[in-house]
């Protein structure tokens, strides 16, 4: 007797299996098995997997940029300038991705303050000359306009002054001091006496000229005794003459006397006790050499003064 045909039997298909791709066309497959197998020429077991794709959808892409490029040049030397960098994208991003970062960025440099250089106002006009004649001075001034800092070009001076020359100041006459007063005309009885003084420069330029050369005064104005005996006036002789008062060029030169008896009673009056005269008129020459600088005094000659 022939036995009837056993036909292939498979189990349901398993869970759907996980995508071998999160994206881009992955595949994923579901199994069966067989719980009967064919016999007898029964119709044969199908296929027991089955595969499919999915996830199909195309991955996101990450933008992607290069290194920073080199810092430009700062865009002030001093007072606070900017520089930049910059960097490309070597990857654009798509479907999803991440997106680009910044490409360009912004620095602060060259902060320190800048030089200030010193300015100044414009001078001032020239004072008048500090004097009326000679040689005097006259200055001017500027002030200062913007100070130097932060290491900019210092202030020049803020003065200067120059020479100004005007005509020469007026020379008054030049007088030596009084002499002592001569003896007295008269002993009693009301007489006078004398003094006098010399030229000893000449003015200029408009000076004043000299004053009096001889001043005059009473004395002995008291009375004279009744029945007294003149008394002349005696002296001693003259002393040696005294030096030169110049080396060379025309000096002068003194030689005194003493009273050794004085005049009483209206008795003849003593002479001058002092007598002057000139010397080195003639026994130098004009050109020679003053010593120290001395006005008058030149270097003398081998001739001996008398």
């Amino acid at each position: 007797m022939n036995k009837c045909p056993v036909n292939c039997v498979v189990s349901s298909w398993s869970a759907n299996a996980t995508c071998s791709k999160s994206c881009g066309a992955g595949v994923q497959t579901t199994f069966r098995t067989v719980t009967v197998q064919p016999a007898f020429g029964g119709a044969v077991c199908p296929s027991l997997q089955y595969s499919s794709e999915c996830n199909t959808q195309r991955c996101p892409t990450d933008c992607v940029v290069s290194a920073w490029a080199a810092w430009s040049d700062c865009s002030s030397e001093c007072g606070g300038g900017s520089k930049t960098r910059v960097r490309r994208t070597v990857q654009s991003q798509s479907y999803g991705g991440a997106h680009c970062p910044i490409l360009v960025q912004t620095s602060s440099c060259n902060t320190a303050p800048c030089p200030i250089d010193c300015k100044m106002n414009a001078w001032t006009a020239w004072t008048s000359c500090s004097v009326s004649c000679g040689q005097g001075s006259q200055s001017r001034t500027r002030t200062v306009s913007v100070a130097a800092a932060h290491g900019g070009e210092a202030c020049k001076p803020t003065s200067e002054s120059i020479v100004c020359q005007l005509q020469p100041c007026p020379i008054d006459s030049q007088l030596s001091a009084w002499s002592t007063y001569t003896m007295c005309t008269k002993a009693c009885g009301g007489g006078s006496k004398t003094r006098t003084r010399s030229v000893t420069g000449s003015m200029s330029h408009g000076g004043i000229s000299c004053g009096t050369l001889t001043g005059t005064a009473s004395c002995n104005n008291h009375a004279c005794p009744v029945d007294c005996t003149p008394v002349d006036c005696v002296t001693s002789s003259w002393n040696q003459w005294g030096l030169c008062t110049k080396a060379c060029a025309t000096g002068s030169r003194a030689r005194d006397r003493v009273v050794t008896k004085s005049s009483a009673c209206n008795g003849q009056l003593c002479p001058s006790l002092r007598e002057t005269q000139t010397c080195n008129t003639e026994l130098f020459s004009i050109n020679c050499e003053c010593p120290c600088g001395l006005p008058g005094h030149r270097a003398p000659s081998p001739v001996a003064l008398e």
